[in-house]
């Protein structure tokens, strides 16, 4: 496979991507905008992702001058890794 064609199929898979995250948003923003409930669950599912987690960890202390938020980051971390310890001994 040539350079180009790699290009192309990255450039396929991204618009194909796109496309899925922006049903998801719109879905996602109707059924969870009045369920708080619901937000809470995929924001906890969400960052229990290891990976991501560390990931977005990463971006606010790199990006984010808000001490406030790198606070919440840092608290629902360390929430994260008792949650994995618990379920570690279970």
């Amino acid at each position: 496979m040539s350079n180009t064609q790699l290009k192309e199929v990255i450039t396929d898979l991204y618009n194909k991507i796109h496309v899925l995250s922006t049903i998801q948003n719109v879905l996602m923003e109707h059924i969870a905008d009045d369920n708080q409930e619901l937000q809470l669950k995929i924001m906890a599912h969400t960052f229990a992702i290891e990976g991501f987690r560390n990931s977005f960890t990463d971006f606010v202390f790199d990006k984010v001058d808000n001490d406030d938020v790198k606070i919440f980051v840092t608290e629902m971390n360390m929430m994260a890794e008792q949650f994995k310890t618990l379920q570690e001994e279970e």
